[in-house]
């Protein structure tokens, strides 16, 4: 990968994180400055939304291709991409 190109995909990613919602650009942070972290983890910091809701924002913050998901079960902990 030249530096060229390496240098353009950073600079789309900085691009979608700035059009986050505040909420996910503050998941995302956490899971930036935790390395790994697991959905369970989310659901305790962020208290007062919903699950469903968390799920849905950790689907779409996959969806943007900003985390990834490792594992399939309960136990999967999340990444960025």
């Amino acid at each position: 990968m030249t530096d060229v190109t390496r240098l353009k995909e950073q600079l789309e990613r900085a691009e979608r994180v700035s059009r986050l919602l505040p909420r996910r650009l503050a998941m995302y942070q956490t899971i930036q400055e935790q390395k790994m972290i697991s959905a369970d983890y989310l659901y305790r910091n962020f208290a007062g939304t919903p699950a469903s809701t968390i799920r849905y924002d950790l689907k779409q913050l996959q969806n943007a291709g900003l985390i990834k998901k490792l594992g399939s079960t309960r136990g999967a902990l999340y990444q960025l991409a």
